[in-house]
């Protein structure tokens, strides 16, 4: 029975504890109050921070017609791209080589435009180039040229490009994707300012790298027509070359056989012919494997007249006309020339209106944090502080109590 008393006053009194609570509740109150206002001073003395959240549109239809011939030709001059390449060499190439492959394997479209421009905003090298033009970092506070290097590429990585893909509604419909720019800053003229300068400068390299890319193509193809060029020229010589060395021979044998001939004292054509009476001809064969000599030294050294006199030794090459035929068509092909000044009457040679896609910087959202949240979160702390003093404070003064009795 004494057990059970003892547990029994042990046990926490609900009722006790509200009136403890409500004994203290100016003193809760007070500790809430000082705790919303040290956070509501801490957050008025601090710089307005926002989340600005930028769209990156592609260009819209109708200006991707103005880029129909420039992907006509890209086509027509990039068909050799990627039949020679595996996965596992694309995976092992560097990142200039893997940006080269990249180039080769896209297409100029209004979706690959956009994604060759997102590619180029998440290198972050213009967003680095535009933070130091519009001084989104003071560098009088950094000690080094290379501190202040550092701030800026960090601060950089702190800019989001964020691309949501959307399910399609039908199973075999397009996915729907948009891609956003996310970024915390205080200026928002001199954020704007740098989605303006890196909007205009992306358009910029986009278009110099594939005008680049457009040249090292007509570079690299007209290195091998000249190749091409070179061979067929060069078998054209060694056409002449073997010539000139089966004739040497052949005259060489044709004077032994001449010889044999003269000594045996053949003047004419002793090869036996059999005759066959048909109704309608005769047909005759010629026994060849006969020697040589047997033909007449008449008629060889005829044949070694005939041979040596040629003025145009040229007609008696066999394969010389089609090479000549494969030189001729190489150099009468002006797709390259045509290539070159085609390329001129894209948007590539646009200074002003080539586009891939665009920042909409003018219609940036603007989301500021969220203070009501933090004072609520303040008042939830100063209750649970005020409730902890209330309670220690009742603890002593009933231990007090206690030990004077």
């Amino acid at each position: 029975m004494i057990k059970n008393i003892q547990i029994d006053s042990d046990e926490i009194n609900l009722v006790e504890l509200i009136q403890i609570i409500w004994k203290g509740k100016w003193r809760i109150i007070a500790v809430t109050v000082i705790m919303v206002i040290l956070v509501f001073g801490y957050e008025t003395s601090q710089t307005k921070i926002f989340e600005a959240t930028t769209a990156v549109e592609p260009i819209n239809i109708s200006e991707e017609s103005r880029y129909i011939s420039l992907y006509e030709l890209y086509n027509q001059m990039n068909s050799e791209s990627t039949e020679n390449y595996n996965e596992n060499e694309i995976s092992n190439m560097n990142m200039k080589d893997r940006q080269s492959f990249s180039l080769q394997t896209f297409q100029i479209s209004r979706n690959g435009l956009h994604s060759f421009f997102i590619e180029i905003l998440k290198e972050k090298s213009l967003f680095e180039e535009a933070i130091r033009k519009n001084n989104l970092l003071n560098v009088s506070k950094y000690s080094s040229e290379e501190k202040y290097n550092e701030a800026v590429t960090k601060l950089a990585s702190k800019i989001k490009i964020v691309t949501t893909v959307l399910p399609s509604e039908t199973e075999f419909g397009p996915e729907i994707s948009f891609t956003e720019i996310k970024f915390s800053y205080h200026n928002a003229q001199a954020w704007t300012n740098v989605l303006r300068y890196v909007s205009e400068n992306a358009n910029k390299v986009v278009k110099k790298k594939l005008h680049d890319h457009f040249d090292r193509l007509l570079l690299v193809k007209k290195i091998k027509r000249d190749n091409r060029l070179e061979d067929y020229e060069q078998k054209i010589k060694n056409l002449i070359d073997d010539y000139d060395r089966v004739t040497f021979d052949e005259i060489l044998y044709l004077k032994e056989q001449s010889e044999i001939a003269r000594k045996l004292g053949i003047a004419k054509n002793t090869i036996e012919v059999l005759t066959f009476g048909t109704q309608n001809a005769l047909l005759s064969n010629v026994n060849t494997d006969s020697p040589f000599y047997l033909r007449g030294y008449e008629a060889i050294e005829k044949e070694i007249s005939l041979i040596t006199s040629r003025i145009n030794k040229k007609a008696f090459i066999e394969g010389l006309y089609e090479t000549e035929k494969e030189i001729r068509s190489i150099k009468q092909d002006k797709f390259l020339e045509r290539m070159a000044s085609d390329i001129e009457l894209t948007p590539l040679a646009d200074n002003q209106n080539f586009t891939a896609s665009s920042i909409k910087f003018l219609t940036t959202q603007y989301k500021h944090e969220n203070k009501i949240k933090k004072l609520l979160f303040a008042m939830l702390i100063g209750l649970i502080i005020g409730l902890f003093i209330v309670l220690i404070a009742h603890s002593l003064e009933s231990s007090k109590t206690v030990r004077n009795n």
